[in-house]
């Protein structure tokens, strides 16, 4: 179910339960465990940077023989070359 529908369902649900704080209390309810899921995982990202290591061994594995990797910079190329065209 998307996002939006399953928050109309959520405080619709909480209404017919327990009026407005019903339907406010549903809403907060869908929206903070998501919300604090993600702070915590920027929390750890901005705590843990490995954005650097990632692209290290990103262009390691690039520069690598195996069929996947050929086929990803194939790919990449193909990108570039539509963005310059």
């Amino acid at each position: 179910m998307p996002g939006s529908d399953a928050l109309q369902l959520a405080m619709f649900v909480g209404h017919a339960a327990g009026g407005v704080p019903g339907a406010l209390t549903a809403l907060f309810g869908s929206i903070l465990p998501p919300t604090l899921l993600m702070l915590g995982v920027v929390a750890v990202h901005y705590h843990y940077p490995i954005a650097d290591q990632v692209e290290t061994h990103w262009q390691e594995l690039l520069e690598t023989d195996i069929p996947q990797a050929h086929h990803v910079r194939t790919l990449l190329e193909q990108a570039r070359s539509q963005e310059a065209g």
